[in-house]
């Protein structure tokens, strides 16, 4: 009776980090621009389906999380019916970059809360790792598009090459994990002060969630040595 579906049998995180990979990994087999978008929306809608599952929490967190999930929907599919973009861009943008850090911090919450480490905590941790990288993707996107040129990228066509949410998505895990590859810079004060924050914060989440997992299964050895 108490037996859960086979479906959910991976935990509830697996599913977000499954969805998380695709988004990340599969768009470049995409060579038509427009499928390219329109897989990234799909898959975009995914991750807020399985992000709403992932948090398995109290009710009114899971409201809060379907509220901001739905905006988020609604400014990931706007441009179906409506042409104008610009304003309603910037409202998916923002909507999403909430829905993800909501997400993120009710994750760590588990993360912080957990007493020993299994799958779907591991899953957990991976998806905030990524989740971070998401999130910054999306922000550059922004100030790139609230003031343009913020961004530079080293190519024989910069001049007539526009940078879109695949590319900072590149630039925004390149930061995250310090690898830095020069192809992409951050030109204008904001976007430096966010490479910078995104920096710190791959190299100290890390360092958190290792010794975080280091600990418990230290506790948990002392726990049954003890016994």
């Amino acid at each position: 009776m108490g037996n859960k579906p086979r479906i959910f049998k991976h935990g509830h995180n697996f599913y977000l980090l499954f969805a998380l990979l695709i988004q990340i990994t599969i768009y470049p087999l995409f060579s038509n621009e427009e499928t390219r978008f329109m897989f990234s929306d799909l898959f975009s809608t995914v991750i807020l389906i399985a992000g709403i599952y992932a948090i398995d929490m109290k009710k009114n967190q899971k409201i809060i999380a379907i509220s901001i999930g739905s905006f988020a929907f609604l400014g990931i599919w706007y441009s179906i019916i409506i042409e104008e973009r610009i304003h309603l861009e910037i409202f998916s943008i923002i909507c999403q970059i909430a829905f993800y850090i909501y997400v993120i911090v009710v994750i760590l919450k588990n993360l912080i809360k957990a007493k020993d480490v299994n799958a779907n905590i591991m899953c957990g941790a991976i998806v905030v790792y990524l989740l971070i990288g998401m999130s910054f993707a999306l922000f550059y996107s922004l100030i790139e598009g609230l003031s343009p040129c913020s961004f530079s990228i080293a190519s024989s066509e910069s001049f007539d090459l526009k940078l879109n949410v695949f590319d900072f998505m590149y630039y925004s895990f390149t930061t995250l994990t310090t690898t830095g590859y020069g192809d992409i810079t951050a030109v204008s004060l904001q976007a430096r002060a966010a490479s910078n924050i995104e920096q710190i914060t791959g190299v100290m989440y890390v360092a958190i969630i290792i010794s975080r997992f280091v600990s418990i299964y230290i506790l948990t050895i002392s726990n049954k040595k003890s016994k």
